[in-house]
């Protein structure tokens, strides 16, 4: 799987690393870290983010749902689950099924509302997710373009609030790739809408006033 052990059959993934979806067991938990996922159910595609004590490759389990592919979003950690027996088996469909109703919570607020506060909530979830501390988290954050296609945005509205955010103090480096969040303020903040105003539009506008 590309993934370098740890213990006890946990497996250890970089930023961006992908999950093979082939090697056993098969199911896993997510110990720390976030995957993003990406499920197929039915005919619909549906990419969902697994944090830590989610369930990941839960068709083994019979769920109606496939899994197309998993990578980590940060630095993160699995370990292997099993399920030999029927209590077992029933427990991790009972997990699976409050896991499923938490991610479409939690996809719901990635992509519908004002777009600076889609990404503040990705943001928040991504640093209390990798990291210990209740303020702050040092991370290496995805890519723009990963964060635009999990905020349903565009990589240039998710750069200028980064700059706004890192304006405020929120955001900033602490190392080659390492940004440091201030959670305790990014929590509480409303991130105001950016609306640009391109020059064509606010010259057509003068001269419509004139």
């Amino acid at each position: 799987m590309n993934a370098s052990s740890k213990e006890a059959g946990q497996a250890l993934f970089a930023p961006r690393q992908a999950l093979d979806l082939s090697a056993a067991p098969g199911l896993w938990r997510v110990v720390h870290g976030v995957f993003t996922v990406q499920h197929l159910v039915g005919e619909e595609d549906v990419e969902v983010l697994a944090v830590p004590g989610d369930l990941i490759g839960v068709e083994r389990l019979g769920v109606s749902v496939t899994t197309a592919s998993c990578s980590a979003v940060t630095a993160a950690c699995l370990e292997p689950v099993g399920w030999d027996t029927l209590p077992q088996r029933l427990a991790m469909l009972q997990e699976a099924y409050d896991q499923s109703q938490r991610q479409c919570l939690n996809l719901k607020r990635l992509r519908t509302g004002a777009m600076p506060e889609r990404l503040r909530h990705l943001l928040v979830l991504l640093g209390r997710h990798a990291s210990e501390a209740a303020d702050t988290a040092d991370l290496e954050l995805p890519t723009l373009r990963q964060m635009a296609e999990l905020t349903d945005s565009t990589a240039e509205s998710v750069c200028r609030v980064l700059s706004r955010l890192k304006g405020q103090d929120m955001l900033y480096l602490v190392g080659p790739g390492q940004t440091r969040m201030q959670l305790d303020v990014l929590r509480k903040a409303e991130v105001k809408a950016i609306i640009p105003v391109w020059p064509r539009a606010r010259q057509a506008a003068l001269a419509a006033a004139r």
